[in-house]
Protein backbone atom coordinates (compact mmCIF):
# COMPACT_ATOMS: atom_id res chain seq x y z
CA UNK A 1 0.00 0.00 0.00
CA UNK A 2 1.20 3.04 -1.04
CA UNK A 3 1.28 5.96 2.05
CA UNK A 4 -0.50 9.14 1.26
CA UNK A 5 2.10 11.84 -0.69
CA UNK A 6 1.17 14.24 3.06
CA UNK A 7 2.38 11.84 5.35
CA UNK A 8 6.15 11.63 4.18
CA UNK A 9 7.24 15.08 5.43
CA UNK A 10 5.96 13.91 9.07
CA UNK A 11 7.62 10.56 8.82
CA UNK A 12 10.52 12.29 7.42
CA UNK A 13 10.73 14.43 10.34
CA UNK A 14 10.71 12.41 13.31
CA UNK A 15 13.40 10.08 11.91
CA UNK A 16 16.54 10.39 14.22
CA UNK A 17 19.20 12.72 13.13
CA UNK A 18 22.25 11.40 11.94
CA UNK A 19 25.22 11.25 14.30
CA UNK A 20 27.63 13.71 14.66
CA UNK A 21 31.27 13.14 15.38
CA UNK A 22 32.04 15.63 18.33
CA UNK A 23 34.96 18.24 17.72
CA UNK A 24 38.55 17.38 18.74
CA UNK A 25 39.27 18.29 22.04
CA UNK A 26 42.10 21.13 22.15
CA UNK A 27 45.53 20.29 23.55
CA UNK A 28 46.32 20.81 26.36
CA UNK A 29 49.04 23.17 27.09
CA UNK A 30 52.39 20.97 28.49
CA UNK A 31 54.84 22.38 31.01
CA UNK A 32 57.95 22.26 30.36
CA UNK A 33 60.44 21.38 33.12
CA UNK A 34 63.50 23.48 33.58
CA UNK A 35 66.33 21.26 33.53
CA UNK A 36 70.11 21.80 34.00
CA UNK A 37 72.41 21.15 30.56
CA UNK A 38 74.43 18.06 31.42
CA UNK A 39 76.61 18.55 29.00
CA UNK A 40 78.00 21.99 29.66
CA UNK A 41 80.17 21.78 32.91
CA UNK A 42 80.14 24.59 35.02
CA UNK A 43 82.92 25.81 36.24
CA UNK A 44 84.30 26.58 40.15
CA UNK A 45 86.81 29.34 41.25
CA UNK A 46 87.77 29.84 44.97
CA UNK A 47 89.76 33.13 45.53
CA UNK A 48 91.77 34.33 48.67
CA UNK A 49 94.60 36.91 49.76
CA UNK A 50 97.52 35.63 52.06
CA UNK A 51 99.18 37.47 55.13
CA UNK A 52 101.55 38.01 52.84
CA UNK A 53 99.94 39.41 50.08
CA UNK A 54 100.05 36.53 47.77
CA UNK A 55 97.10 35.96 45.55
CA UNK A 56 96.17 32.69 45.28
CA UNK A 57 93.04 31.55 42.65
CA UNK A 58 91.78 27.66 42.29
CA UNK A 59 89.62 27.09 39.77
CA UNK A 60 88.41 24.17 37.46
CA UNK A 61 84.95 22.68 35.35
CA UNK A 62 83.06 19.76 37.36
CA UNK A 63 80.00 17.95 36.31
CA UNK A 64 76.62 17.83 37.96
CA UNK A 65 78.02 14.74 40.29
CA UNK A 66 76.96 15.50 44.09
CA UNK A 67 79.38 15.76 46.97
CA UNK A 68 81.00 11.86 45.86
CA UNK A 69 82.02 13.59 43.21
CA UNK A 70 84.25 15.77 44.26
CA UNK A 71 87.59 16.37 42.78
CA UNK A 72 90.97 18.48 44.12
CA UNK A 73 91.11 21.94 43.62
CA UNK A 74 94.39 22.84 44.61
CA UNK A 75 95.91 23.78 48.06
CA UNK A 76 93.75 22.05 50.76
CA UNK A 77 90.03 22.56 48.91
CA UNK A 78 88.24 19.72 46.72
CA UNK A 79 85.23 20.69 44.52
CA UNK A 80 81.66 19.53 43.28
CA UNK A 81 78.73 20.66 41.51
CA UNK A 82 75.19 19.40 42.07
CA UNK A 83 71.83 19.58 41.50
CA UNK A 84 69.42 20.16 44.37
CA UNK A 85 70.10 21.43 47.64
CA UNK A 86 69.15 22.50 50.97
CA UNK A 87 66.18 24.45 49.66
CA UNK A 88 64.90 21.60 48.03
CA UNK A 89 65.52 19.03 50.93
CA UNK A 90 63.51 21.64 53.25
CA UNK A 91 60.48 21.77 50.95
CA UNK A 92 61.37 25.87 50.04
CA UNK A 93 62.02 25.51 46.46
CA UNK A 94 59.74 27.10 43.79
CA UNK A 95 57.65 24.63 41.96
CA UNK A 96 58.92 25.68 38.19
CA UNK A 97 62.37 26.27 39.91
CA UNK A 98 65.97 24.86 39.40
CA UNK A 99 68.64 24.35 42.19
CA UNK A 100 72.20 24.77 41.79
CA UNK A 101 74.96 24.80 44.03
CA UNK A 102 78.66 24.72 43.87
CA UNK A 103 80.27 22.63 47.00
CA UNK A 104 83.42 22.87 48.72
CA UNK A 105 85.25 20.30 51.11
CA UNK A 106 88.47 20.39 53.02
CA UNK A 107 91.12 17.76 51.39
CA UNK A 108 92.91 17.62 54.92
CA UNK A 109 90.31 18.13 58.04
CA UNK A 110 92.72 18.98 60.42
CA UNK A 111 94.31 21.82 57.64
CA UNK A 112 93.13 25.29 57.31
CA UNK A 113 90.89 25.85 54.98
CA UNK A 114 92.49 28.49 53.08
CA UNK A 115 95.90 29.26 53.73
CA UNK A 116 97.66 31.71 55.65
CA UNK A 117 94.77 33.90 55.96
CA UNK A 118 95.17 37.70 57.25
CA UNK A 119 92.71 39.15 59.77
CA UNK A 120 89.72 40.65 57.93
CA UNK A 121 90.58 38.35 54.89
CA UNK A 122 87.95 37.48 52.42
CA UNK A 123 87.21 34.99 49.70
CA UNK A 124 85.82 34.96 46.58
CA UNK A 125 83.64 32.03 45.07
CA UNK A 126 82.52 32.29 41.58
CA UNK A 127 80.21 29.77 40.04
CA UNK A 128 79.97 30.29 36.34
CA UNK A 129 78.54 28.35 33.22
CA UNK A 130 75.71 27.37 34.40
CA UNK A 131 73.11 26.22 31.51
CA UNK A 132 69.55 25.15 31.33
CA UNK A 133 66.92 24.11 28.49
CA UNK A 134 64.99 27.23 28.12
CA UNK A 135 65.36 30.83 29.06
CA UNK A 136 65.70 31.34 32.90
CA UNK A 137 67.01 33.90 35.58
CA UNK A 138 68.48 33.52 38.90
CA UNK A 139 66.40 34.46 41.95
CA UNK A 140 69.40 36.21 44.18
CA UNK A 141 66.84 36.21 47.02
CA UNK A 142 67.27 32.65 46.86
CA UNK A 143 70.89 32.48 47.79
CA UNK A 144 72.05 30.26 50.68
CA UNK A 145 75.33 28.84 51.61
CA UNK A 146 75.22 25.93 53.73
CA UNK A 147 77.97 24.80 56.37
CA UNK A 148 78.80 21.45 57.93
CA UNK A 149 81.21 20.80 60.67
CA UNK A 150 82.82 18.14 62.48
CA UNK A 151 81.43 16.76 65.20
CA UNK A 152 85.24 16.35 67.31
CA UNK A 153 85.52 20.09 66.52
CA UNK A 154 81.81 20.89 68.00
CA UNK A 155 82.43 18.90 71.14
CA UNK A 156 85.98 20.63 71.55
CA UNK A 157 83.91 24.15 71.39
CA UNK A 158 81.20 22.70 73.70
CA UNK A 159 78.69 23.62 70.61
CA UNK A 160 75.39 20.54 70.32
CA UNK A 161 76.76 17.71 68.24
CA UNK A 162 73.11 18.72 66.63
CA UNK A 163 74.68 21.81 65.51
CA UNK A 164 76.73 20.36 62.40
CA UNK A 165 74.48 21.91 60.15
CA UNK A 166 74.40 26.13 59.77
CA UNK A 167 72.69 28.36 57.01
CA UNK A 168 73.86 31.81 55.78
CA UNK A 169 71.23 33.21 53.84
CA UNK A 170 71.09 36.28 51.08
CA UNK A 171 67.33 37.00 52.67
CA UNK A 172 66.60 38.73 55.92
CA UNK A 173 63.46 37.14 56.19
CA UNK A 174 63.05 33.81 54.51
CA UNK A 175 63.62 30.71 57.00
CA UNK A 176 63.51 27.82 54.29
CA UNK A 177 59.79 27.03 55.40
CA UNK A 178 60.53 27.69 58.94
CA UNK A 179 62.71 24.63 59.42
CA UNK A 180 65.67 26.78 60.06
CA UNK A 181 66.02 29.16 63.63
CA UNK A 182 68.00 32.30 63.37
CA UNK A 183 70.52 32.82 66.32
CA UNK A 184 70.58 28.95 66.74
CA UNK A 185 71.71 27.92 63.14
CA UNK A 186 70.94 30.44 60.93
CA UNK A 187 71.80 33.86 60.01
CA UNK A 188 69.21 35.30 57.64
CA UNK A 189 69.97 38.60 55.52
CA UNK A 190 74.44 38.07 56.12
CA UNK A 191 74.38 37.57 52.53
CA UNK A 192 72.47 40.83 51.46
CA UNK A 193 74.92 42.76 53.99
CA UNK A 194 77.16 45.44 53.16
CA UNK A 195 80.09 43.46 53.28
CA UNK A 196 79.26 41.06 51.07
CA UNK A 197 79.54 41.04 47.18
CA UNK A 198 76.48 38.84 45.66
CA UNK A 199 75.42 38.80 42.28
CA UNK A 200 73.48 36.36 40.02
CA UNK A 201 73.69 37.02 36.53
CA UNK A 202 72.85 35.93 33.00
CA UNK A 203 75.36 36.32 30.89
CA UNK A 204 75.17 37.54 26.93
CA UNK A 205 76.07 33.78 26.11
CA UNK A 206 72.55 32.74 28.08
CA UNK A 207 74.49 30.90 30.90
CA UNK A 208 74.08 31.85 34.28
CA UNK A 209 77.09 33.43 37.00
CA UNK A 210 76.90 33.44 40.58
CA UNK A 211 79.62 35.37 42.17
CA UNK A 212 79.95 35.80 46.08
CA UNK A 213 82.67 37.43 48.15
CA UNK A 214 82.38 37.37 51.82
CA UNK A 215 84.57 37.86 55.00
CA UNK A 216 86.11 34.80 56.34
CA UNK A 217 84.24 35.06 59.24
CA UNK A 218 80.70 34.46 58.37
CA UNK A 219 82.35 31.04 58.08
CA UNK A 220 82.20 30.82 62.12
CA UNK A 221 80.06 28.25 63.98
CA UNK A 222 77.00 30.78 65.21
CA UNK A 223 77.26 29.18 68.68
CA UNK A 224 80.67 29.58 69.07
CA UNK A 225 81.50 30.64 72.47
CA UNK A 226 84.34 32.55 71.85
CA UNK A 227 83.39 34.79 69.51
CA UNK A 228 86.22 35.88 67.39
CA UNK A 229 86.87 36.73 64.30
CA UNK A 230 90.51 36.23 63.40
CA UNK A 231 91.41 33.63 61.06
CA UNK A 232 92.94 30.44 63.29
CA UNK A 233 90.80 31.58 66.33
CA UNK A 234 87.59 29.68 66.03
CA UNK A 235 86.23 26.38 64.39
CA UNK A 236 85.95 26.59 60.72
CA UNK A 237 83.73 23.98 58.72
CA UNK A 238 84.93 21.46 57.22
CA UNK A 239 82.37 22.00 54.01
CA UNK A 240 80.21 24.75 52.73
CA UNK A 241 78.12 25.07 49.32
CA UNK A 242 76.84 27.87 47.56
CA UNK A 243 73.32 27.26 46.32
CA UNK A 244 70.66 29.39 44.03
CA UNK A 245 67.99 28.83 42.32
CA UNK A 246 66.66 29.51 39.11
CA UNK A 247 63.56 30.26 37.95
CA UNK A 248 61.79 30.96 34.23
CA UNK A 249 61.75 34.29 33.15
CA UNK A 250 57.84 34.47 33.07
CA UNK A 251 57.98 33.05 36.68
CA UNK A 252 60.22 35.17 38.08
CA UNK A 253 58.56 38.31 36.47
CA UNK A 254 54.99 37.31 37.95
CA UNK A 255 57.06 37.25 41.45
CA UNK A 256 58.80 40.54 40.64
CA UNK A 257 54.92 41.93 39.54
CA UNK A 258 53.46 41.10 42.85
CA UNK A 259 51.00 38.56 40.65
CA UNK A 260 53.10 35.54 42.35
CA UNK A 261 53.91 35.79 46.23
CA UNK A 262 57.05 34.01 46.74
CA UNK A 263 57.82 32.29 49.00
CA UNK A 264 54.69 32.29 50.98
CA UNK A 265 54.90 32.22 54.64
CA UNK A 266 54.90 28.97 55.16
CA UNK A 267 54.63 25.31 52.65
CA UNK A 268 53.61 21.91 54.55
CA UNK A 269 53.99 20.16 51.63
CA UNK A 270 53.96 16.43 52.06
CA UNK A 271 57.59 14.70 51.09
CA UNK A 272 55.72 13.50 48.37
CA UNK A 273 55.28 16.94 46.56
CA UNK A 274 59.02 16.92 46.31
CA UNK A 275 61.70 14.24 46.61
CA UNK A 276 64.72 15.65 48.25
CA UNK A 277 67.97 15.15 47.03
CA UNK A 278 70.69 15.36 49.83
CA UNK A 279 72.27 18.49 50.78
CA UNK A 280 76.29 17.07 50.23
Amino acid sequence: MRLPLLLLPLLTAQAPPPALTPPPAPERPTTRLLLPDLDAHPRLEVSWTTAEGESIHLEGDRAYTGDAGRLPLGENVEAFAAIGGTRLSKSAGHPDGLIVRAGFYKADISAPFFRDLREGARVRVRFSGIRVNQPAAPRLESVVQHLKFSLIDLEECAIPDDAFEQFNLYSQTELLNNRITPGQDARPGVLGASDVSAHATTEPDGSITLDVEFPYAILRHVLDPWHSEIPGTFVEPIHFHFEIELLPVATLRAIESGEQVWPPPLRDLDESDQQPLPDD
